[in-house]
């Protein structure tokens, strides 16, 4: 008898265990830093070229902070669709910082500080060059130009050979946004930048906020299945139950606003969940802004680290 009640025991733990979200299905440590606004802070280069040394603003396979059902997801850089041994240009003028050599997992680096005043000292945007063979004729202080080569695509190891690109902190562990650097770009090309970054272009006219959102998947544009608003008014709880923002237009930008739900003098708190469509998984086919944890959950109750978010006083 007391050994069908142990049994029993046991299986109703292992039960609560299989139903419950596991606190490993999250990581509450930084791994992006959110850049607001629609200004763009330089017009850089692509790090593909054509032939004729002209940008080649090739196809993306995935973007920065984008959900994905393979890899790091969300994914913590650019994905770009470049052939084994590609030359890797550097997008813009400045000096490498650090340089990982061991391709043997094909996760060769280079980190690069710009200089975006062309003043000759680099101004803190750090860009990452990943799955490479890095330039042997460059080392930490080497100064490049749009012109330098800093490395290759690797070979196949473990992923098909591309580049992942990104704005990172000196170290390469924290992601900013590319769009900033690309706001020069054609909606045939990169789109202003919006086809490097998941949810990009924050903007707010009133009580009205405004982002762009969609998927980018091996070149192939995609509609988010929708943007989620989680918000909390004034001193209230945080939304249980999100609201949805409206399509904008057919080139990915959504909106929503908060005179539905606050009234004219009350601080409005909100973060935006864009819900990727062709995931076969609902439980992690989000990605946040603003951006801030590795690996984010989507509702308030969910978070046992703060809540990032943005906020505003309703005119």
């Amino acid at each position: 008898m007391k050994r069908i009640v142990k049994l029993q025991m046991l299986l109703l733990a292992v039960g609560v265990l299989l139903f419950q979200t596991p606190a490993s299905a999250y990581t509450f440590t930084q791994g992006f830093s959110e850049v607001s606004g629609l200004e763009g802070i330089v017009n850089a280069y692509s790090p593909a070229r054509t032939s004729s040394g002209g940008d080649d603003f090739t196809a993306v396979n995935s973007k920065a902070n984008q959900p994905r059902s393979t890899g790091t997801s969300p994914h913590s850089g650019t994905d770009i669709r470049m052939a084994e041994g590609r030359n890797v240009y550097a997008i813009y003028s400045g000096k490498v910082v650090s340089k990982q050599t061991s391709t043997s997992s094909q996760l060769g680096d280079i980190i690069i500080n710009l200089d975006i005043n062309n003043d000759g000292t680099p101004d803190g945007y750090y860009i990452k060059y990943l799955h490479i063979v890095p330039n042997s004729s460059l080392s930490a202080g080497s100064v490049v130009s749009k012109s330098t080569i800093v490395g290759t695509i690797d070979s196949y190891k473990v992923y098909p050979p591309h580049l992942h690109f990104a704005r990172t902190n000196s170290t390469g562990t924290v992601t900013y946004k590319l769009y900033n650097f690309y706001r020069h770009t054609s909606t045939s090309t990169w789109n202003n930048g919006e086809s490097l970054d998941y949810l990009a272009g924050d903007s707010r006219v009133g009580s009205n906020i405004y982002i762009t959102g969609y998927t980018m998947d091996d070149g192939a544009w995609e509609n988010l299945a929708r943007v989620e608003v989680y918000y909390k008014v004034g001193s209230g709880a945080w939304s249980s139950t999100p609201k949805t923002m409206n399509k904008w237009n057919s080139s990915g930008r959504w909106h929503f606003d908060f005179s539905t739900v606050a009234s004219s003098g009350q601080a409005v708190y909100y973060y935006l969940a864009g819900i990727r469509a062709d995931m076969s998984s609902s439980s992690d086919n989000w990605g946040l802004f603003p951006q801030y944890y590795k690996e984010p959950p989507k509702v308030p109750s969910a978070f046992t680290s703060s809540i990032q978010y943005r906020s505003f006083t309703m005119p």
